[in-house]
């Protein structure tokens, strides 16, 4: 693995990681959908499947928002 890619991966799990923690916040949610964070975490699950953890933060953050209601009508296939 490049230099590159590790340090890439390394920002994105840190980065996931504070949106994991914040998807369970009250209001975040709706945040996360206006600012399409739901679309980079599709893009970034494309891009990084065989990464555990990469994949781990993103399906939690995915969880909790649907969970809450709030991805009743966001088709994920759109955005494959």
């Amino acid at each position: 693995m490049s230099v590159m890619l590790m340090y890439s991966l390394i920002c994105f799990w840190q980065v996931t990681a504070v949106l994991r923690n914040l998807a369970d916040v009250s209001g975040a949610r709706e945040i996360f959908m206006i600012n399409k964070v739901v679309t980079s975490l599709v893009q970034l699950l494309k891009s990084f499947s065989s990464d555990q953890e990469l994949v781990w933060n993103c399906s939690r953050i995915l969880r909790y928002a649907i969970i809450k209601g709030h991805l009743k009508v966001f088709n994920f296939r759109e955005h494959l």
